[in-house]
């Protein structure tokens, strides 16, 4: 997990920005008008979930129009507190 995790969008635009050789990506381009492949939609993906604790479904990629809509399809891997110690006091 990141020490210091971004927000997913910050995170997808760094990371295209990386892939794609871009500097000021924002969130309306589309991933593969930038000229994403396959293997791009691998890289970032794997990127999100090692660098910034995100997942992202392979076919989300596909799904979404822009980056931002991108952004939006990511979960959190971080994990909260046990729901089954709900209520109980710590000892």
């Amino acid at each position: 997990m990141p020490d210091n995790p971004r927000r997913p969008l910050e995170a997808i635009c760094r990371i295209c920005g990386e892939i794609f050789g871009e500097s000021n990506l924002t969130g309306p381009e589309n991933f593969f008008d930038l000229g994403g492949s396959s293997l791009d939609v691998v890289e970032l993906i794997a990127a999100l979930e090692e660098e910034d604790g995100y997942e992202l479904d392979y076919e989300d990629v596909f799904n979404a129009e822009t980056l931002t809509q991108l952004a939006a399809r990511c979960k959190s891997l971080s994990r909260g507190p046990d729901p089954s110690s709900a209520g109980s006091a710590p000892f």
